[in-house]
């Protein structure tokens, strides 16, 4: 594809007007909001993962690394079919299946014990190959949508800033709910879930949260892009 030729902008930009400008935009205070949403909803949860297979489920380096790559693979075959689908629906609708998907994986891994693990973990990480292969390109693309092409880098940097922001604070406030929980087990479907399946399944809830966040909205045909 034939990249667009942009018009290179001299003007100066001050910091008050970087910090400003992206919030006065009525269409881009909607991604602002997503990106808060998104990143507390995969924060709470997100970075236990790793800590869960080594330490909760005791599964080997060997193994997890294998796991990793069934997902990055998934990823890479999927990803085109994301494109396909956003060419004729939208990318606001490609960030919500993938959203959708994305919270049924956490849902998925706050079920991961016992001895299904090994049925169960394969599949959770070809879910989440599918669904970071549709999040990575639509939430991406959904920031370009909402955002006017004049100075659109300088929305772009106020977004990431502020949604790694609610990620980093997220994060202690995740580290701080495994202490509460402690020794805490809540049985469903007859599976005993502790403390850090408990941010699993708080994680897909705020991800569904999310997704109906995006369906209401991020119509894009409904607001004006200046």
């Amino acid at each position: 594809m034939k990249e667009e030729k942009n018009l290179i902008n001299n003007e100066k930009i001050d910091l008050k007007m970087s910090l400003v400008e992206p919030l006065r935009n009525k269409a881009f205070r909607k991604v602002i909001c997503l990106s808060i949403f998104w990143n507390i909803a995969l924060q709470i949860g997100g970075p236990y993962f790793a800590i869960y297979m080594i330490t909760g489920l005791k599964l080997s380096y060997s193994y997890i690394m294998v796991l990793s790559l069934l997902a990055s693979v998934v990823r890479i075959f999927v990803v085109k079919y994301w494109g396909k689908l956003a060419d004729n629906k939208s990318w606001t609708f490609t960030t919500k299946i993938s959203l959708a998907v994305l919270a049924l994986c956490h849902f998925l891994w706050m079920l991961a014990s016992g001895s299904m693990i090994y049925f169960i973990l394969p599949m959770i990480h070809i879910i989440a190959g599918v669904a970071w292969s549709g999040l990575a390109i639509s939430m991406f693309n959904l920031q370009f949508m909402f955002s006017p092409i004049e100075g659109r880098m300088m929305y772009l940097g106020m977004n990431a800033s502020i949604g790694g922001i609610a990620g980093f604070i997220t994060t202690l406030f995740a580290s701080y709910l495994v202490n509460v929980f402690e020794g805490t087990h809540i049985y469903l479907l007859g599976i005993s879930i502790g403390n850090i399946q408990i941010l699993f399944g708080l994680s897909s809830i705020l991800l569904v949260g999310c997704f109906l966040y995006v369906h209401k909205f991020m119509n894009y045909k409904k607001l004006e892009v200046v």
